[in-house]
């Protein structure tokens, strides 16, 4: 799957982009999809996730409270482990 498709959404399944794009107040979640053994994360708009993931990598990007990019981090894992639990 790419990062993004015809629907308009932005797939990520990296771990550590994910819970970050889910900290970032201007983008918006809309649930996970998995593919195989692969859960991606759904985001929109698109050209704001991409922004923000290029100010990741290039190491510009505003800061963010701890605690709230722990916080997403625990809601990231808790939506691997619902997302994989279906699949049993």
């Amino acid at each position: 799957m790419e990062n993004t498709n015809n629907n308009g959404f932005h797939y990520e399944k990296d771990k550590n982009l994910a819970p970050y794009l889910l900290t970032c107040p201007d983008i918006l979640y809309h649930g996970t999809e998995r593919e195989g053994d692969t859960v991606y994360f759904k985001f929109t708009p698109i050209e704001l996730v991409d922004k923000a993931i290029d100010s990741y990598y290039s190491r510009t990007a505003n800061l963010i409270q701890p605690k709230d990019f722990c916080d997403n981090i625990e809601r990231f894992k808790n939506e691997i482990f619902q997302v994989m639990k279906r699949r049993i």
